[in-house]
């Protein structure tokens, strides 16, 4: 993949016209479209594409052919996972098609995912306005919540015993 098929690629993710991602970019829809058609941009530019794709500028400069060093514990470990395991793979196929929104929203689910399942956090990630806040009393602990006594069948259905 290259620099060009890349943007092609998250304009069509994203259901943007040329001249309105060269907008969102902050650059003009003429530079847009040559960067489309295979030309290399300025590094001003390839900031703001950076800045727009939420990638690191040394991600863009590889798709351009160069090579750039960085040495990232972090993104080594994170490269051998996607590698080698199916599920992260997946994982990550999953979150390219999501917007900044979307992934924050991710982010922040897998956040309190981990709290309820015991992660280190002592208090819950903070998620207002989700519908994810803990119940009362929840703060703090890891035991599972009590179902039957939170779900209220809707009005239209009747519950029935074993009988």
């Amino acid at each position: 993949m290259n620099l060009s098929e890349y943007l092609k690629g998250e304009t069509a993710r994203r259901s943007l016209s040329v001249r309105r991602a060269a907008d969102n970019i902050g650059i003009s829809h003429v530079t847009l479209l040559r960067i489309l058609s295979g030309e290399t941009p300025n590094l001003e530019t390839l900031s703001k594409l950076s800045q727009w794709t939420h990638v690191d500028l040394a991600f863009l400069l590889e798709l351009l052919g160069y090579h750039v060093q960085v040495k990232n514990e972090e993104m080594d470990r994170l490269a051998r996972l996607v590698q080698y395991d199916p599920t992260y793979r997946r994982l990550f196929a999953l979150v390219e098609k999501l917007g900044p929104e979307e992934l924050e929203f991710a982010v922040d689910y897998l956040g309190y995912l981990s709290w309820r399942l015991g992660g280190q956090e002592q208090k819950p990630p903070a998620l207002e306005g989700q519908g994810l806040q803990p119940e009362a009393g929840q703060e703090g602990q890891n035991s599972e919540p009590d179902l039957a006594s939170q779900s209220t069948p809707p009005a239209d259905i009747q519950v029935r015993g074993d009988g």
